[in-house]
């Protein structure tokens, strides 16, 4: 009997063991759920787009080419009146019968934006959300000294939310990012991101 009882205790021990091991590990599969779990990776890459009348700076002088993209995805039409006012350009964005079915889930950042020029014209601020992150691979795991953090390399592409609407308006390409970990007593965590550029850290 007492035989019997030291084998499950021997069992319980070495089970309290593995699972303390364990935690101490930050595996490549544990590091990419808590990677794509994140709010910050989740978080969708947005633009802005006014639709509507406006006065148009230099960054719409001849057509930039996510505008382009746009027209050419049939998303919207994009023309100029002809009129100046210092220096800037009387332009016109209409939304097509596609681009309106499109603009149902953007969110509207202002019903009635003013354009600074000579003569008040009002369009809508959209922001648009044109592509979500995907996983690809944890590329290298990197242990600080002393154990207790961790720098976890990894690649992902960017896909858009419509493909029809707007494909070829980001870098299909893999680009590489990295996160950060701690270690705490229930295991890793996605440590918070330092909002200040790499440079003043």
């Amino acid at each position: 009997m007492k035989r019997k009882g030291a084998f499950y205790l021997l069992i319980l021990v070495t089970g309290l063991w593995t699972t303390t091991a364990c935690s101490q590990d930050l595996s490549r599969s544990r590091a990419e759920h808590l990677i794509t779990d994140s709010q910050d990776f989740k978080s969708p890459l947005n633009m802005r787009l006014l639709v509507g009348s406006f006065w148009a700076g230099p960054d719409y002088y001849n057509k930039p080419a996510w505008l382009k993209t746009l027209e050419q995805n049939g998303v919207l039409t994009y023309r100029e009146s002809g009129r100046t006012s210092l220096f800037q350009r009387e332009a016109f964005i209409d939304l097509t019968p596609f681009g309106k079915d499109e603009s149902k889930t953007w969110a509207v950042l202002n019903k009635d934006f003013n354009s600074k020029g000579m003569e008040r014209l009002s369009a809508v601020l959209y922001s648009i959300p044109v592509a979500q992150r995907r996983f690809k691979q944890v590329t290298g795991i990197r242990l600080d000294p002393g154990g207790k953090g961790a720098t976890v390399d990894y690649e992902f592409v960017w896909v858009p939310t419509s493909e029809k609407a707007f494909k070829g308006l980001v870098n299909p390409d893999a680009l590489s990012e990295h996160a950060k970990f701690e270690l705490y007593d229930d295991g890793w965590r996605l440590a918070p991101k330092d909002p200040r550029p790499e440079w003043a850290r």
